[in-house]
Formats: structure tokens, C-alpha cells, sequence
């Protein structure tokens, strides 16, 4: 029996020492026929020079280079369109996946389900000095999951695996959504097939206010506004999800926002219900 390939797809920029990481626990991976496509969004020359290093050790790796820096949404679809593999699959350069069987469990069970678009699982995400600050184990069936489609996003990005014959299909990360652009594609993929998450943790993600979404978080919000617009006629509790996306919005205005957060989540768990 043939394995389908798939491709793990990387973006990174000026993060030689996450990103080695990250590269380890890919190559780790039990399944057999996978490549990486490792765009590197013009990053300084230190960087560059990693990146040429690891490539020439590992044939697996085949590396992208903007001559220009793309940003995060375009390097994505680039990888993409560069990547000869079945499935696509996601890591960013400071997560790294926990299960060597992660990427086998994923391809066999798109194999068996045709009618799966996508697959991920769980997250426990820690803070720059390794401390666990949480994990999430998101719903596993395709009912479940759209029925919160429009509340939160259930599907973690970085433990993610799906067709790349329906990413093409529905036209591939939207490049106006800087920030949301996941959720807003999980939304379209909806519409080729069924979701699925595994009720393990997949990877192990580090969260810090200098992230990528922690920068720019009401920007963030607002469009994550934008995307349940769009699809509310989709998905079940649009109105649930938009007064959340709302008081969530409103929340990041309030400058004591930490000290109220306990009263946030206490919220946002009681739209969930």
C-alpha cells in the first residue's frame, strides 16, 4: 500500500533556535513518506545560513525563499502551492509536536474517511521558560465542532492536517485575514467536508505577549468579527458567537483587562454551554 505524502509546511523568519526545535520533533515523526517545505520569509543572514545548514543535512527539507519578506498569510500559501504532498500539514517555528505518531495517525485516518477535510487534536500551550500554562482538548466530532464553529475556533492550526485538493478548491488562506486566517479557512473547508479532532495532544505550543496574535490581539478580534460575518448562514449560534467576538472586542479596550479576565472566561464558558 502506497502512503500518501505529506507535506509539512513552516514559515519562519529570524527564529534559528525555536525553529531548530521545531524541525526536530517533525523529523521525529514516525511516518515515513513526508517532506518539509521551509519557507524562510527573508531572514537575516545568521538565519539564512541555519536554515541552508539544516537543509543540506536533511534531505527531507526543502527550503522556500522570499527575496522580499511576504509576512506570515502569504508565505503560508506559497509553501502551499510549492508542496507536492496529498495532505498538508501545519507547525510554526516555535511549537513542537509531542506525539511521534502524530503525523501516522492523521494521514490513516484522512485515508480512511474521504469525507474528512480536516483533522487535528489537542494543545498545551507553556510560557518562554517552559511553565504549562494550559491545555485544551477541543470536540471531536464533526456535529460538535459546528456547532461552536462561530463561538470559538475548535481546531488548533498547528496540529492540523488536510487535503490540499480542497485548500486549492476553496481558494487557500485568505490573504486579507492577517490575523484569524485559519479559522476563516476552516470555515470554507467546511463546505467540502467533515471535521474531526483527536482527543489527544498533538503539540505543544509557546505562548508569550510577543506573539504573532498578542501583538495586534483587537485587530485580531476584528476580524475574527469579519469571518463570522461572512459565514453566519453556515453554522449554527452565529448570534452566540458574534456577541462573544463582541465582548471580547470591547474587553481589550479595558486597560485593567488582566484583572478582570477570571470574569471573562466565566463568560465565555457560559455562551459555550
Amino acid at each position: 500500500m502506497k502512503l500518501p505524502l505529506v507535506s509539512v509546511v513552516l514559515p519562519t523568519r529570524d527564529r534559528l533556535e525555536t525553529l531548530k526545535n521545531a524541525l526536530t520533533t517533525v523529523l521525529n515523526q514516525t511516518y515515513p513518506n513526508m517532506e518539509i517545505v521551509l519557507v524562510d520569509d527573508y531572514s537575516d543572514e545568521k538565519a539564512k545560513q541555519g536554515i541552508e545548514e539544516m537543509a543540506k543535512k536533511e534531505p527531507r527539507i526543502r527550503v522556500v525563499r522570499n527575496e522580499v519578506n511576504l509576512g506570515f498569510v502569504r508565505s503560508l500559501n506559497k509553501g502551499i502551492k510549492e508542496a507536492k504532498g496529498e495532505y498538508i500539514a501545519r507547525i510554526d517555528d516555535d511549537d513542537a509536536w509531542i506525539d511521534k505518531n502524530k503525523l501516522k495517525k492523521q494521514a490513516e485516518f484522512l485515508d480512511k474517511h474521504p469525507d474528512c477535510t480536516v483533522v487535528s487534536g489537542g494543545i498545551i500551550r507553556i510560557d518562554g521558560d517552559g511553565k504549562e500554562i494550559s491545555r485544551e482538548l477541543l470536540p471531536e466530532t464533526d456535529e460538535k465542532i459546528r456547532n461552536i464553529m462561530l463561538i470559538t475556533d475548535p481546531i488548533v492550526h498547528v496540529a492540523a492536517m488536510f487535503r490540499r485538493k480542497d485548500w486549492e478548491i476553496v481558494g487557500g488562506y485568505n490573504e486579507r485575514f492577517h490575523y484569524s486566517q485559519d479559522w476563516e479557512l476552516w470555515m470554507r473547508l467546511g463546505k467540502r467536508g467533515k471535521y474531526y479532532n483527536f482527543p489527544e495532544y498533538f503539540v505543544r505550543s509557546i505562548f508569550s505577549s510577543e506573539g504573532r496574535s498578542s501583538k495586534n490581539m483587537r485587530y485580531h478580534l476584528s476580524l475574527s468579527l469579519k469571518a463570522r460575518e461572512i459565514h453566519k448562514n453556515e453554522f449554527p449560534n452565529f448570534w452566540k458567537g458574534y456577541i462573544l467576538g463582541w465582548v471580547s472586542y470591547l474587553f481589550s479596550f479595558i486597560p485593567i483587562r488582566l484583572r478582570v479576565r477570571p470574569f471573562f472566561i466565566k463568560i465565555k464558558k457560559l455562551i459555550l454551554k
